[in-house]
């Protein structure tokens, strides 16, 4: 099948049992560590060439250097992301079909290991060395166990049959291709011809599914789920109650009149594509499912109850994942379907509000394009969330915003991430709301208020004036402190920031001349422990080979690991470092708090905007109290030619506050320059504050 041929975003886990939905969290690791995460090398690939080659019986000499290093290289940069994590209800669910599948071939079976990545599209592909990725937005998708249990089958097929390997002789040709980009060459790596989908599907259909007696009819409604796997997991009107207050409601623009048609792409041209459309395969598929003849096969060979809870646990892991992929219509409709069968739920609410605050936010700096997507391009129910956020302006947006985590805050008032998200929303209407919210109505004043009022009675200048306000949006939103609690709290909060604001303003002067001082002479942090995660690397070598490539990045960004770890001892600064190249079987805490705190640096690094309350910081602050400091530093060199680029930035990752941001260009010849400018950046992180 076609899955996603190169994914960066992956998932944490934990052991398949109860959960509890009313505090869910993101799921976690448990148990030793898999040697997949910390056993890579290019020695161990040579091995498996090996028999890859008595298995396709070719001789695969003319590739071998490259193949080895590139395959080694990029399953070990995904393992290591800090973002692939195992023993989880999802992955535990995925190997217990997998037990079915090949309950007969027990050496395949020990083979084969099943990861899940968190990303939310709808997805599945193998590696050459038995590793079968499943993504989440899969398994929010899938409607029962048997579609899962194709999909793993089509994906045992492109093992057993050598695909991977075989493949790569025919992409020999990106190795020396100068027009294609570093990326067009990685994405290569996991991509297969049409020949081999159809194979896959075939081979995985007669050898694990038919065999383990899966319902066949299955296979094309598998094909069903894939082909609309692009929208949301549910067709589900919005109901535009959800924004309304009391009896006021929504005005009509708000409303979608007529839904975009859900297309069938199934017959897409896929003349440029590298796998073949999904008609052409039903179409391949139905001889063998003629032959197969009357269907008796289950559609559950496991308990339903456990499939429907690792559904469960996926669509709730989307809620989070939209959020953090800056999808954030995405994450509001997908929250919202979940409420109706779990209302009041604290994590479902809380990513309605990160949602909408996420909007407002960019809409707020005129960079609305990137967090928005217009209704117009989208299909099914989710059009009418969209529509609201197409029409509603920047004051209602911002009003919108407060109400919702306002009356969040309230309803949880001892989340202290809530009150962050709380206050972060009132620091930004104070700043850009054009009027004081303090004039806003608490209460409706009479009947002729409201946008739904009844005409009749009225005269006609009361009339043309009821007609008039109705075509406003204004008069709604005016209303968007009604009904909320603890009124007085919110004032004060809102005036204290007016007034810090105005403060700020006042002394621009003063701190420009302080940030001048401390440019000129260094800055004195104090800051004797820092976290760090392994630092970004990146090596320009536009006319070496792949492989050359990879070998010389390696060793390169090993050496700059050393040079790192030689300054800041030198100087005394404490540093965590969070990394996977030396991890233990044992180190799950460290895995753990790596997967969390990459989540936390990819959303960071990902968005432009300062000030932005990112969602992963939702759990930042234990990082902090576990490690003592909330300080992270990140190191980056990138060498371009003649010159490289050296980037150290310092911040306090629960309240996103730079510390420190220090860039420099040197030439890429003078070592000594590198290490000068590195010592120079630590000591002042090091040095005392001065009085």
């Amino acid at each position: 099948m076609k899955f996603l041929t190169y994914l960066f975003v992956l998932t944490s886990m934990a052991v398949f049992g109860q959960v509890d939905f009313d505090n869910y969290r993101f799921i976690e690791s448990k148990g030793p560590i898999p040697s997949d995460f910390y056993d890579w090398s290019p020695e161990k690939y040579a091995s498996e060439l090996v028999e890859l080659e008595k298995k396709q019986k070719e001789d695969l000499s003319k590739v071998k250097d490259q193949y080895i290093v590139s395959t080694s290289y990029e399953i070990k940069k995904i393992m290591r992301s800090g973002l692939v994590t195992y023993n989880d209800p999802l992955s535990n669910y995925c190997n217990k079909i997998l037990d079915i599948l090949l309950v007969n071939q027990p050496d395949l079976r020990k083979k084969i290991r099943v990861y899940i990545l968190k990303s939310t599209e709808a997805n599945a592909f193998s590696t050459n060395n038995g590793i079968i990725f499943v993504t989440v937005g899969l398994l929010a998708q899938v409607e029962n166990e048997a579609q899962l249990a194709y999909v793993l089958s089509h994906e045992l097929a492109h093992y057993t049959k050598g695909h991977h390997a075989k493949d790569y002789i025919l992409r020999d040709k990106y190795e020396n291709d100068k027009n294609l980009t570093y990326t067009q060459k990685l994405n290569s790596l996991f991509s297969y011809s049409k020949e081999q989908e159809f194979e896959a599907d075939k081979y995985g259909y007669l050898n694990y599914y038919s065999t383990a007696n899966y319902a066949s009819s299955q296979v094309d409604q598998c094909f069903d789920m894939l082909l609309y796997s692009h929208l949301p997991f549910d067709e589900v009107e919005f109901k535009l109650d959800f924004f309304n207050i009391d009896t006021l409601k929504l005005p009509k623009e708000f409303v979608v009149e007529k839904y975009n048609e859900i297309e069938s792409l199934e017959n897409v041209d896929d003349s440029k594509m590298t796998h073949p459309n999904i008609l052409k395969r039903r179409i391949y598929m139905s001889t063998f499912l003629e032959e197969s003849g009357t269907d008796n096969g289950s559609l559950f060979k496991l308990d339903k109850e456990e499939f429907d809870l690792t559904q469960k646990i996926a669509r709730f892991e989307l809620s989070h994942l939209f959020n953090l992929e800056y999808e954030f219509e995405q994450a509001f409709y997908n929250s919202y379907l979940l409420l109706q069968k779990n209302p009041n739920n604290q994590f479902l609410e809380t990513n309605i509000v990160e949602s909408i605050y996420s909007l407002n936010f960019y809409k707020n700096r005129g960079s609305y394009n990137s967090a928005h997507e217009k209704s117009k391009n989208i299909e099914g129910y989710r059009q009418q969330v969209n529509q609201v956020f197409d029409k509603i302006q920047s004051s209602e947006l911002n009003l919108t915003a407060l109400r919702f985590s306002w009356r969040l805050a309230t309803k949880y008032p001892n989340d202290d991430y809530i009150k962050q998200l709380r206050d972060s929303v009132i620091s930004d209407v104070s700043k850009y709301y054009k009027n004081s919210i303090n004039n806003l109505p608490t209460k409706f004043k009479n009947p002729s208020d409201t946008l739904q009022a009844s005409a009749e009675g009225l005269t006609k200048t009361e009339k043309i004036k009821l007609k008039r306000t109705s075509q406003t949006t204004s008069t709604f939103f005016d209303y968007s402190l009604v009904g909320l609690s603890n009124l007085t709290d919110l004032y004060d909060i809102y005036d204290k920031m007016i007034l810090e604001r105005a403060q700020y303003a006042n002394e621009d002067s003063l701190l420009a001349l302080k940030n001048n001082q401390k440019k000129n002479k260094g800055l004195s942090l104090g800051i004797k422990h820092t976290l760090m995660l392994p630092p970004y690397y990146e090596l320009y070598m536009p006319n070496g080979k792949f492989s050359e490539f990879i070998k010389a990045y390696d060793a390169r960004s090993k050496e700059f690991v050393v040079l790192i770890d030689k300054m800041t001892n030198k100087i005394g600064l404490q540093t965590t470092k969070f990394s996977l190249e030396h991890v233990g079987e044992n180190d799950k805490g460290l895995f753990n708090d790596f997967a969390l705190f990459t989540q936390w640096i990819i959303q960071y690094d990902s968005q432009s905007e300062e000030g932005y309350l990112m969602s992963s910081r939702r759990y930042m602050a234990e990082i902090a109290k576990k490690y003592n400091t909330p300080y992270f530093t990140w190191v980056a060199v990138d060498y371009e030619g003649r010159y490289a680029y050296l980037k150290v930035v310092t911040l306090d990752f629960t309240t996103s506050k730079v510390m420190i941001s220090y860039r420099k260009e040197i030439s890429a010849s003078a070592k000594d320059v590198l290490k000068s400018n590195l010592y120079y950046v630590f000591m002042q992180l090091y040095r005392d504050k001065k009085n």
